[in-house]
């Protein structure tokens, strides 16, 4: 169920399935960028009362975050390499995965013998079950 106000009165959005998983598609019908939202998924016959936030970002937000994250505010030099592990290990925790992915990839491609770099890419790729 997918809910707009955070109280979770009443439902914008509910499907069935016997999967894990719903299509992208069928929300994109209901919700706005930029806009936020709250849903819970639960077993037939139950109820859930524990709501997850989802935020739909609108591109000029997305840009504007990624563009704050892939500098080094620090001061600290880095390498490629420790920069895409970086930005992988921040796109993560804001649940951008396929940035995550793709920069967690290219920290083992540019310093393969990281045994640190690989081993928090596999076990991303098993959290979410990539192959």
């Amino acid at each position: 169920k997918l809910y707009d106000k955070e109280k979770g009165v009443k439902d914008i959005f509910s499907k069935s399935t016997d999967k894990k998983h719903i299509a992208i598609s069928d929300l994109l019908k209901i919700i706005q960028p930029g806009k936020s939202y709250w849903w819970t998924a639960m077993i037939k016959g139950e109820n859930n009362d524990e709501l997850k936030f989802l935020k739909y970002w609108t591109k000029n937000e997305f840009n504007n975050f990624f563009n704050k994250v892939s500098k080094n505010e620090t001061g600290i030099s880095e390498t490629e390499a420790e920069k895409n592990f970086r930005i992988g290990f921040t796109m993560e925790e804001a649940h951008f995965l396929s940035e995550a992915y793709q920069h967690y990839l290219k920290s083992t491609q540019l310093d393969p013998g990281n045994p640190l770099y690989r081993y928090v890419f596999m076990s991303f790729k098993k959290d979410y079950e990539i192959k």
